[in-house]
């Protein structure tokens, strides 16, 4: 919690500064450097964000005023991961969607993948599940017959149950997937309206006339 009232800041000034670009505005930063001269540029170096800054429009207007962090160093060190996180991951968004619309058809694709992915892993089961009723009725006729079952049925059974077991554990792995993704994407609608309020009410972009970037999470 102590992280988060320290980025919190960060996060809404940042918010406010892209919100900015993505309308065309340039915006500035001003902050101290080491020898405590005031700079004034379009960038900040990590290493005196911690120490504040104020962001300004082209022509020297004041937008927001980022205070310093307050925390030990690491507390510091970890805000300024997570704004760097939260920058990185807001400028994919803005590159990469203009409307809610273009959205849903990334979630759609995406989700589309993992179906069509888990959809197979089920069919493995099922034949896996087949194969082994059969070989198992060849081990019980051999028995029945008072003959021991061939060693390649008996291996064949074993290779089958670690199949259906790494098969168990994919599968459970994509199903907890879709659900990661409907969350992301969710995060990423939500973003994008906050970055870009006119994304709610824009018309839906042609098909296919999305290009989606890398995602910065993967």
């Amino acid at each position: 919690m102590a992280i988060r009232r320290l980025i919190t800041s960060f996060f809404l000034a940042n918010t406010l500064l892209l919100a900015v670009a993505a309308h065309g505005e340039q915006s500035m930063y001003r902050y101290r450097n080491a020898q405590g001269v005031l700079v004034v540029d379009f960038s900040i170096p990590p290493e005196f964000v911690a120490g504040g800054y104020d962001v300004l429009t082209m022509s020297g207007k004041l937008i927001d005023t980022v205070p310093p962090l307050t925390g030990n160093s690491d507390e510091r060190r970890e805000a300024i991961r997570l704004q760097a996180l939260q920058e990185k991951e807001d400028a994919f968004i803005l590159r990469s969607y203009s409307t809610l619309e273009d959205v849903e058809r990334a979630r759609k694709r995406k989700l589309l993948l993992v179906e069509r992915e888990i959809a197979s892993l089920e069919a493995n089961l099922s034949d896996f599940a087949r194969q082994k009723v059969q070989l198992r009725e060849k081990a019980a006729n051999y028995q029945a017959s008072g003959q021991a079952a061939p060693q390649t049925t008996t291996g064949t059974l074993a290779q089958l149950d670690v199949h259906e077991e790494n098969s168990r554990k994919l599968l459970a792995e994509r199903r907890a997937q879709l659900k990661e993704i409907n969350t992301q994407y969710d995060r990423y609608a939500q973003r994008l309206v906050t970055l870009r309020p006119s994304a709610a009410n824009t018309a839906p972009a042609a098909a296919g006339g999305v290009s989606e970037e890398t995602d910065p999470a993967q």
